[in-house]
């Protein structure tokens, strides 16, 4: 009997037998129209939850092996509502005939470490969720509505209100996103330096869908095209301050009026919540996972930031998952593994006499 994991993100689906040695990505939307200059994205996932349920088993569809003979185990994000998670439990088990299923917590397979505090900065938000041998703290997991799409639309407003119209331009801005934005590590210095103009503004070519598809750096283009500069008519737009107030918005939601601590608060009050044995083990151990923890100078700017806010005899500890992206799919693969695997899988057989009242307890350690 073969395993399947699935590790659900806004973004994309992280997926692979658990055998494999490394996961497939699928991306987790189907455009609604064919227009390369104005794609229209529709998602089943909204706030981090799977909302449409019909529409993310057609996506999976395309994916997942044959139920019969193999175990199903996918990821469910913390607190989902009922209503979800049963929804979850029947494409499972009614749509996609699964044999064997199973449904984690995704932060919680990430820590090696018997205590550790895992930050997922993720596509819809962020969570902070303290582990303890691999049980995650419900009590003391914190979420920052704050994540990769939040940004590229935070990104998208800036560029389309200074310079060009590309509200309609999602993957666009993203890729501008991750090529060109960055941690400040002393944000009122740096604002200070594009206002006297002593900072690099960066201009970037948009696309003209003919000769490229995608919008790389102006300088860049006109050499990695392999088309002379003269026949080319470029439209391009600069990021300056964009390139450091988008991402401060981590760490001060109330920038964009969002009434929330920032990164930095969040993780000392969810670690303060744990029991006080392990506060030290906590902080020691934090672990980002997910894209957006891929920003440079994240690492930097959140010990900055955390350390007055820990205790002086705690030491600190930050460390950033050697595949950030892939971090929970290889978790569960990991866990697939394990004794304690087996004692959480709900066959369909219990699941059609007792419904999914006893998925629900059968993953109670998980949710």
């Amino acid at each position: 009997m073969g395993v399947y994991v699935v590790d659900v993100g806004g973004a994309s689906l992280k997926h692979g037998a658990a055998t494999a040695a490394t996961y497939s990505v699928t991306d987790n939307y189907v455009r609604m129209t064919a227009k390369a200059h104005a794609i229209q994205i529709r998602r089943p996932v909204e706030r981090g939850y799977v909302v449409n349920w019909t529409l993310q088993g057609d996506l999976l569809q395309e994916i997942l092996p044959p139920g019969r003979d193999n175990t199903f185990l996918v990821t469910t994000p913390v607190f989902t509502p009922e209503k979800l998670l049963a929804a979850q439990d029947e494409v499972a088990f009614e749509e996609f005939q699964y044999d064997t299923y199973a449904s984690v917590i995704p932060q919680a397979v990430v820590p090696r470490e018997p205590v550790a505090c895992v930050v997922d900065l993720g596509f819809s938000c962020t969570y902070i969720v303290p582990v303890i041998e691999g049980v995650a703290q419900l009590e003391a997991v914190r979420r920052l509505n704050v994540g990769g799409k939040l940004m590229t639309n935070y990104l998208k407003e800036c560029v389309s209100y200074r310079q060009w119209n590309m509200m309609d331009s999602f993957e666009l801005i993203d890729e501008v996103k991750q090529a060109v934005c960055r941690c400040a590590m002393d944000f009122p210095a740096q604002m200070r330096a594009f206002a006297d103009k002593s900072a690099t503004v960066l201009q970037w070519a948009l696309p003209d869908f003919v000769h490229t598809k995608r919008g790389p750096e102006r300088a860049a283009a006109r050499y990695d095209t392999g088309i002379a500069a003269s026949a080319l008519i470029w439209s391009d737009f600069a990021t300056a301050v964009e390139q450091i107030t988008v991402p401060e918005v981590l760490f001060h939601p109330s920038d964009i009026g969002l009434d929330q601590a920032g990164l930095a608060e969040g993780i000392a009050d969810a670690i303060a919540a744990c029991p006080e044995y392990s506060q030290g083990l906590m902080y020691q151990n934090i672990q980002l996972i997910g894209g957006t923890s891929q920003l440079p100078q994240l690492l930097e700017r959140l010990s900055q930031e955390l350390r007055p806010l820990v205790p002086g005899h705690f030491a600190l500890g930050i460390s950033r998952a050697t595949d950030p992206i892939g971090a929970v799919w290889n978790g569960c693969k990991t866990f697939a593994t394990t004794e304690q695997f087996a004692q959480h899988l709900v066959t369909k057989a219990e699941y059609l006499e007792h419904g999914s009242n006893l998925c629900r307890d059968r993953f109670q350690q998980y949710r």
